[in-house]
């Protein structure tokens, strides 16, 4: 059974089945370098095809991840385009789309023949063709006067056109794609492709929304999901967009910053930011409800904005990041308890919070945890590969080195513009790590998702606390309080992370303590203020050749992990290509770069 499946919404991505087994994952921003692009993901989709076509396979079925999207946000690109007062107007003007209604646990209901106010048309008519985008695969002429108030019609027309468009492009009849509920996708990602496919857990997915809904819960039990819960209410994702926007910074791509910040905060201030948000939501049954403004007259935007006032960006970081891991920390605990699990599994852009992760893994009554590989949209196209295997079996990702390969090197070319070498063994490149330089690596397919994993990386020795400071100048430009990561291997990893339950961390979604004696060799992949880690616990069946230079390096330093971040120059997504590659080398002070294990240097 071949399966190819897209998310055409924010960070667009195409994934592959065969089989059961997810054999490509691709997300379009590494094509058009365009930071979490939105929209038809035509060079993901096109990779695939001319995979099936070089392996003489044809399609059996395809999938949309999300039946209904606003069709507004994705023609004006909103999380690409908007700065964040275009956010504060769209939020003070309380935008009334009027697609659907939902009730806790009950299907999300269009809303038919509901008009929308004056202020709501007046702005969509000002928005809808402001921006330019250099790509547009979508044709958007249905969002004219005759039916701006009509939302009904304009959703359904709307998804129309991203069938025709699939379906076009693929070859494959109309009647062979299926949309998938957003958070059902979420879901069948985070538990199928995870190591507790087959066992029984609870499946918890929590956004900013989709399809209706902004949270779901699942329990599985003898390897059969099902639905406990479901509510368009969660607002946490919204909070945490909001406080983006309060902080002069960019939704759906900046909230990592917030969480980074967060530890610098005195507990004072943070408890104080805490009490702001106390009361504001409720846990009831399985879900994480808010209750009603008390000045029903301001937007949620608004309302935050007067709460949070008077209080330092750094307190605000810390309050959100505190309400956040406590409420979700107990809403967890509740369901744990109520359905007598003990794995649990998270999916979902909430669930990228490392440090609320970390909250989770430590709750005395849960056993295991698994919180799936880059849990945002862009995994969406997955869960839906997943959702249409339903019945048949499906194989847990081995690794997420599923995208881009390169498959011809032009050693000519680059021997114009660069300095090369070809190196037999990992001796060149592990001096050049304990000397303290700087390296770029490039080598097989693209990791998926958010997080570099050692094949689009840039690495350095650990133990040296200036590290930050020289990759931030030399090619990050990264905010100062942000921390770096590490690849540590597995057999080595307790003597310099706690973790006591042995909780497994492939894809660096999880947020450990450190052994305080040891930290000073793992300094510069650490928090500079908590001395937190968020590591890849490197197994050797994961990444062998990434593996093999990692215990070389260790058996000259007795450090076995390195300083691991993405290869990418700011606000560049992670390099895919081998060009995009060496313009980084160009472009940074990069001391080299290693390209399937040849030795690139600009030449002086």
């Amino acid at each position: 059974m071949k399966i190819l499946c897209i998310q055409d919404g924010h960070n667009a991505s195409a994934s592959l089945m065969i089989n059961g087994e997810i054999i490509l994952a691709l997300q379009e921003e590494r094509f058009n370098e365009i930071k979490n692009y939105t929209g038809y993901p035509y060079e993901s989709v096109q990779y695939c095809l001319n995979f099936l076509k070089k392996e003489k396979l044809n399609l059996d079925l395809a999938g949309i991840a999300s039946t209904f999207k606003n069709p507004y946000g994705d023609k004006i690109k909103m999380f690409n385009n908007f700065k964040p007062s275009d956010f504060k107007n769209w939020w003070k003007t309380k935008i009334n789309f009027n697609y659907f209604v939902t009730k806790i646990g009950q299907k999300a209901n269009f809303v038919k023949n509901k008009k929308r106010d004056k202020s709501t048309i007046k702005y969509l008519k000002e928005i809808r063709n402001k921006y330019k985008n250099k790509f547009e695969h979508y044709d958007y002429k249905f969002l004219n006067d005759n039916i701006i108030n009509k939302p009904h019609l304009e959703i359904e027309l709307f998804k129309n056109e991203r069938l025709r468009k699939f379906s076009s492009h693929i070859g494959l009849s109309k009647d062979k794609i299926e949309f998938i509920d957003h958070h059902t996708c979420h879901a069948f990602y985070g538990y199928y492709s995870s190591n507790l496919n087959g066992k029984d857990c609870i499946i918890s997915t929590i956004d900013g929304g989709g399809d209706g809904y902004k949270q779901t819960t699942w329990s599985v039990k003898n390897k059969k999901l099902k639905l406990l819960s479901r509510n368009n209410s969660c607002p946490l994702g919204k909070y945490w967009k909001i406080i983006c926007v309060l902080l002069s910074l960019k939704p759906m791509e900046h909230e990592y910053k917030i969480m980074g910040l967060a530890p610098y905060a005195k507990k004072k201030y943070t408890d104080e930011v805490v009490r702001e948000f106390k009361g504001l939501c409720e846990i009831k049954k399985y879900d994480i409800l808010e209750k009603k403004l008390s000045n029903k007259s301001l937007s949620l935007y608004e309302f935050l904005e007067k709460k949070l006032s008077n209080y330092r960006f750094d307190a605000i970081s810390g309050g959100i990041q505190k309400f956040t891991e406590d409420l979700v920390v107990k809403y967890i605990t509740k369901i744990l308890k109520k359905t007598k699990h003990k794995n649990f599994v998270g999916s979902g852009g909430l669930y990228m919070n490392v440090k609320m992760n970390k909250m989770i893994s430590e709750i005395d009554i849960l056993k295991n945890i698994f919180i799936s590989g880059s849990a945002g949209d862009e995994s969406l196209s997955i869960g839906a590969c997943y959702f249409l295997n339903k019945g048949r079996k499906s194989l847990p990702l081995k690794n997420l080195y599923l995208g881009f390969k390169e498959e011809k090197i032009d050693i000519k070319k680059i021997s114009m513009k660069f300095r090369l070498k070809e190196i037999k063994n990992f001796d060149p490149i592990i001096k050049e790590l304990e000397s303290g330089k700087i390296i770029g690596m490039y080598n097989g397919r693209t990791e998926f998702g958010a997080r570099s994993l050692g094949n689009r990386s840039i690495l350095a020795r650990p133990d040296l606390k200036d590290t930050v400071k020289n990759i931030n100048e030399a090619v990050k430009n990264r905010d100062f309080w942000m921390p770096f990561a590490i690849s540590i291997l597995k057999k080595h990893h307790k003597k310099f992370i706690s973790n006591k339950k042995s909780l497994e961390s492939p894809h660096m979604t999880l947020g450990f303590d450190t052994v305080k004696k040891n930290l000073k060799y793992i300094v510069s992949g650490t928090h500079p203020y908590d001395g937190t880690v968020r590591p890849q616990i490197l197994e050797k069946n994961f990444n062998i050749n990434y593996y093999k230079l990692i215990e070389k390096f260790y058996k000259k330093t007795k450090i076995p992990a390195l300083l691991n971040t993405s290869l990418n120059l700011h606000g560049k997504p992670m390099v895919n290509n081998i060009k995009q590659a060496l313009y980084t080398l160009s472009n940074s002070k990069l001391d080299c770069l290693i390209i399937n294990y040849k030795y690139i240097v600009k030449k002086k």
